[in-house]
C-alpha cells in the first residue's frame, strides 16, 4: 500500500522544488502564454495581478530526511540554508495550503529581505497570513 504512494510522493516533492526554486528565483508569476503572430491566438492579461499559490505543497514531514531545513541544519550547518529556511526553522509551522518554507519564503520577499523583516512593526507583522494571527 505504502509503495503505491511513493511516485506520487515523488510528484509532489518535484513540484515543489521547482515551485520553491521559482518563488526563491523572484518569478512571483509564470510566464505567460503568449501566441505567435499570425497563429490566431490572442494573449490575456489578467484584469489585477493575482498571487498563484501551489495547488500541491507537501509537508515538511514528507519531504525526504535530506531535504527538510531542521535537519540540514543539523547535518550541515546553517551556511547550508538560505534564509527562508532559516526562518522556517525559526516559525516551526505552516499553515493549511501552505508549508512552513513557502511561509518563509512568501514574507521575506513581501518585506525585501530579512533586513525588511527587522524593520517591520507589529501591525504590519500581524497583518501575514500565518504570523501572529
Amino acid at each position: 500500500m505504502v509503495a503505491a504512494n511513493l511516485p506520487a510522493a515523488e510528484d509532489s516533492r518535484r513540484a515543489f522544488e521547482d515551485e520553491l526554486a521559482r518563488i526563491t528565483a523572484g518569478d512571483a508569476h509564470p510566464p505567460a502564454e503568449t501566441g505567435k503572430a499570425g497563429d490566431g491566438h490572442v494573449p490575456t492579461e489578467p484584469a489585477e495581478p493575482t498571487r498563484r499559490m501551489p495547488t500541491c505543497q507537501p509537508t515538511i514531514r514528507e519531504l525526504p530526511n535530506g531535504q527538510r531545513p531542521r535537519e540540514r541544519l543539523r547535518e550541515l550547518g546553517p551556511q547550508a540554508l538560505n534564509q527562508a529556511e532559516l526562518l522556517a526553522i525559526l516559525l516551526r509551522t505552516g499553515m493549511p495550503g501552505e508549508n512552513v518554507v513557502n511561509m518563509a519564503t512568501r514574507i521575506i520577499a513581501e518585506f525585501g529581505g530579512l533586513s525588511g523583516l527587522c524593520r517591520a512593526d507589529y501591525a504590519e507583522l500581524n497583518q501575514q497570513r500565518g504570523l501572529c494571527q
